[in-house]
């Protein structure tokens, strides 16, 4: 075997780091959010996966920028979603120490967006997680689905009034819409659909509302 020179140790070196890197960067969402400034318009959303860790329990890995590797969980009271009870949200950093968490007594389905099953209604995106981080979580009380997002901050996380406040079930910010990636860009918007307001009789002019992320909080537009 003929020994490797200097130079080529370093350069092999330099390229086991940078394997190592991109490895790091793929398993932290890191290389996905690098890619939401490409111009290529795709029809749906394909950003970090969600893990089943349970009957009813959803489990979501990513990197807070104060709190370091953190898990969100999520859980509800049956499988199908067709029995109605407790359900939660709750994220644990690294030492198992809780940092946030919120409680429903009466959900139906409750679980990361682009999870639930195709009878629930059109699946909009194929992850949770949009490219600028912001995390989604759809929920059911019992008529309409609903939108939770959920976004990391430099001192803890905010929820921009998104979770229904106990007990009342339906008082959610985003409450009857749905989480979409309409022009492709990997940053998500909620829209709430027109028969939200005016079901069952709604005038012919009745349209959407789309809330889109404007820096600190989503805007209609």
């Amino acid at each position: 075997m003929v020994p490797m020179s200097t130079s080529q140790t370093s350069r092999a070196a330099g390229v086991t780091s940078l394997v190592l890197l991109l490895a790091l960067f793929a398993a932290t969402g890191a290389l996905t959010h690098a890619s939401s400034s490409s111009k290529k318009r795709r029809p749906l959303s394909s950003l970090p996966a969600v893990e089943h860790t349970g009957p009813g329990q959803s489990t979501i890995w990513f990197v807070h920028p104060a709190w370091g590797l953190v898990r969100l969980v999520t859980q509800r009271h049956s499988e199908d979603g067709r029995d109605p009870g407790l359900a939660s949200l709750k994220v644990m950093d690294a030492s198992g120490s809780v940092r946030f968490s919120w409680w429903n007594e009466h959900m139906y389905w409750f679980a990361p967006a682009g999870t639930r099953p195709t009878d629930y209604g059109e699946v909009d995106v194929r992850g949770p997680v949009d490219a600028r981080g912001n995390i989604f979580v759809d929920y059911n009380p019992g008529r309409y689905n609903g939108v939770v997002v959920i976004v990391p901050t430099g001192t803890g996380l905010d929820d921009l009034g998104s979770l229904p406040p106990p007990p009342d079930d339906y008082a959610g910010r985003f409450y009857c819409a749905t989480t979409t990636d309409r022009d492709g860009d990997g940053v998500f918007e909620v829209v709430e659909p027109k028969f939200c307001e005016c079901a069952p009789d709604c005038e012919p002019d009745a349209s959407a509302h789309t809330y889109r992320w404007e820096g600190s909080d989503y805007i209609e537009r």
